[in-house]
């Protein structure tokens, strides 16, 4: 595993959590995991707080699952992110604003949940951010929603 860049476990039928021992791959700087998708199973659960030690993580993926909660602040410590699928699950809350911290962050997906309340100018203050799609004009106050 010392070499591995990308896991890719999409469209599998996965079921049950997501294991919060993944955040806890302490050489994850070693092993340079850069993409991580998850999305089109059945996963459940909290998205863990654990994920945020993922350094590395440029791509995250996590979309069209059953994933309830709300969104970690944890994920602002992500900060080579560069893209963030999250949509079509059923978190809650609101928008954290460490999300604002991920200065890669070009694409941000957060739509079709149960999320509410304004999504806080730190993220819209983000330079490179060119593709934000959240609920707006519904559950969400958004002056930077790009679709």
């Amino acid at each position: 595993l010392s070499k591995l860049g990308r896991l890719l476990l999409r469209i599998n039928d996965l079921t049950g959590v997501i294991p919060t021992q993944l955040g806890q791959l302490k050489n994850l700087e070693v092993l340079s995991l850069e993409t991580l998708y998850l999305q089109e199973n059945q996963l459940t659960g909290a998205v863990p707080t654990q994920v945020g030690q993922l350094h590395n993580l440029e791509y995250l993926s996590l979309n069209q699952n059953n994933l309830v909660g709300p969104i970690p602040h944890q994920l602002g410590e992500l900060t080579m992110l560069k893209r963030l699928w999250i949509y079509y699950n059923k978190l809650t809350g609101g928008v954290p604003s460490q999300l604002g911290q991920l200065h890669n962050l070009d694409l941000l997906h957060i739509y079709s949940n149960e999320l509410i309340g304004t999504v806080p100018k730190e993220i819209c203050n983000l330079s490179g951010l060119t593709d934000f799609q959240a609920d707006c004009n519904t559950e969400i106050v958004c002056d930077c929603c790009t679709g």
